[in-house]
């Protein structure tokens, strides 16, 4: 999700997805979105406001859902 964070508001419908090694055999996928009504600015405080929170509840980063 770090690597997502920084292309939310770059991406063309800010909503930037990828993959990243998990195991030898398995991914990891990922996926970010911000709604159109926030701005560059409050897309990145919301998404930051998410993360910690991901790394508060899932400290074993194998799987997470946080929406809001």
């Amino acid at each position: 999700m770090r690597k997502l964070k920084g292309d939310i508001d770059t991406s063309p419908l800010w909503f930037p997805n990828g993959t990243t090694p998990y195991s030898n055999l398995r991914q990891m996928y990922g996926l970010a979105q911000c709604t159109r009504d926030l701005d560059g600015t409050e897309c990145t405080k919301c998404t930051n406001n998410y993360l910690s929170q991901l790394e508060t509840l899932f400290p074993n980063n194998s799987g997470d859902v946080i929406k809001g």
